[in-house]
């Protein structure tokens, strides 16, 4: 009988060994997922988990995968916004436009708005048709009594006097 009984403990631990392994590799998918969550809350966003299984855990770790991705695209798209936002904010240009959205809406802020138009025209004029590579534009700003002359010279092409 206690022959019979090794066996049968032998068995048992065998199968528990053979349960322990199955819940194993059932549950592998959970601590990828769970190591994935770790790393994407650190801020590693190229951080994927493995996706081979083809099971509903599968395609949960295939789901985090995508969902990783586009969080890592719409942060790039943001940083990208902000860096361009940033560049056109130290434009003299575009502050003096944000200003003027400030402004009420009255004939000195349609003026100005006018202004700007023939000012950003000309510069836009003198950067697109100069070669600045070799010859910058200049601009300069002469201060008077009660008024400010703007100068603009470029290389350009130039304008026909009749225009």
């Amino acid at each position: 009988g206690w022959v019979l009984g090794i066996i049968l403990a032998a068995a048992i631990l065998f199968q528990i060994f053979l349960t322990y392994l199955a819940l194993r590799w059932v549950l592998q998918p959970v601590h990828w997922l769970s190591g994935g969550v770790e790393a994407l809350a650190q801020g590693q966003l190229e951080h994927r988990v493995r996706s081979d299984r083809h099971d509903e855990l599968g395609r949960l770790a295939r789901g985090f995968n995508r969902m990783a991705e586009r969080i890592s695209t719409m942060l790039s798209a943001r940083k990208q916004l902000l860096l361009d936002v940033s560049h056109e904010l130290r434009s003299p240009i575009t502050r003096m436009k944000v200003a003027l959205e400030m402004m009420p809406g009255d004939e000195l802020r349609k003026n100005l708005e006018e202004d700007l138009l023939m000012l950003e025209n000309l510069l836009n004029n003198a950067r697109r048709f100069s070669d600045y590579a070799s010859n910058p534009i200049e601009v300069s700003i002469t201060r008077g009594e009660d008024q400010a002359v703007l100068s603009v010279s470029d290389y350009g092409v130039g304008i026909a006097t009749e225009e």
